[in-house]
């Protein structure tokens, strides 16, 4: 074969391959960080996320220890564009080098001698299986970082309690986008087709099987950013009168208020200070219920909390016009309450 033609052949051929591997790291590249932003949920968690709400704690609390540092500083990072393009030209260059040897060790010298490409041909052929294979291990590896990173930036989503109230008992359908995942449902929440129970006008639900409950109950590891521009800082002592006023102007009845805290007070009595800061759209936006038929009244109450051993000046937060009062449900109503103690998203 003419020397010409072969270089030619060789050099589209190691074109080909060229582009195949450039599009392969490329196409890895975006794999791994669109998994490492599907399991850190970028947007809600970012770096910039933990970096802003330990900020914000430390100014309100002046404190640098707040609840939120473990979650913000144990995140992964990502590669930078230049790194992949690095990656890409370190890739490129002994694949380039097997090309050049493979022509010296299959053609001949002008004089007629053969060219002696075979040894540094092996050692090539060798790095281009080694860099794979890294190739390979560094996808694997960086899904795991990311996959830890999203553990250790969730915060846990406590007891959600849904009640549903009806003054005419037809099957209520609910279904739940989260930015997370769930870690408990009961009863079971089963995918594609969430809850379907029927409600009557005393709470009471039902479901298909005939089984029937106070409410229903869900726990989440979830990524949304906490909102502590405004709360109250109340005495461990005085927690119980706190919530039971607050409570009842967020438009939770007599029973809902009592359940709530009866879970919750047993965690916070004990604390010299509760810092509390409800939860409106910032929670509301990350766990999206859809209910069928659509509910005649909303009422949602998301309270999160940290336990302070001094008391923290924080803008006090106004309650009034979030939910409408007991007094004004009627119809079809869905009511939902639930937590998150900031602490425990280290």
């Amino acid at each position: 074969m003419d020397r010409r033609l072969k270089k030619i052949i060789y050099a589209v051929i190691c074109i080909i391959i060229l582009v195949a591997v450039d599009l392969y790291v490329a196409l890895s590249a975006s794999f791994i960080q669109a998994e490492y932003d599907r399991n850190t949920n970028v947007g809600y968690c970012s770096e910039d996320y933990g970096l802003d709400v330990v900020s914000e704690i430390e100014a309100v609390t002046g404190d640098n220890t707040s609840p939120t540092k473990g979650a913000a500083r144990n995140r992964g990072s990502m590669p930078t564009t230049a790194g992949w393009a690095l990656l890409i030209i370190l890739t490129d260059i002994p694949i380039i080098g097997f090309f050049v040897c493979l022509y010296n060790a299959t053609t001949r010298k002008e004089d007629g001698t053969k060219r002696k490409g075979i040894p540094l041909l092996i050692v090539l052929m060798v790095l281009c299986v080694g860099f794979a294979g890294f190739m390979s291990y560094g996808i694997v590896q960086y899904i795991k970082m990311a996959q830890k990173a999203a553990q250790d930036a969730a915060i846990r989503v406590h007891a959600p309690i849904i009640y549903l109230y009806s003054e005419t008992e037809e099957p209520v359908n609910i279904t739940l986008d989260l930015n997370g995942s769930f870690t408990y449902t009961y009863p079971e929440y089963v995918e594609n087709k969430g809850w379907i129970v029927t409600p009557s006008s005393d709470g009471t639900l039902t479901d298909e099987a005939g089984m029937t409950y106070e409410y229903i109950i869900w726990e989440a590891d979830m990524f949304f950013e906490p909102d502590l521009s405004e709360g109250f800082c109340v005495k461990g002592s005085e927690t119980e009168a706190f919530l039971n006023t607050s409570l009842r102007q967020l438009g939770l009845n007599d029973k809902e208020i009592a359940d709530f805290i009866e879970y919750w007070l047993p965690k916070m009595g004990g604390n010299a200070y509760n810092v509390i800061a409800f939860q409106t759209d910032t929670f509301n936006d990350v766990a999206v219920y859809d209910v069928a038929p659509s509910p005649d009244v909303v009422v949602r109450v998301n309270m999160l909390w940290y336990a302070s051993d001094e008391f923290v000046d924080i803008a006090e937060q106004s309650l009034d016009g979030i939910n409408c009062s007991v007094d004004e449900r009627y119809g079809l109503t869905f009511v939902e309450w639930g937590g998150e103690r900031l602490d425990e998203a280290q």
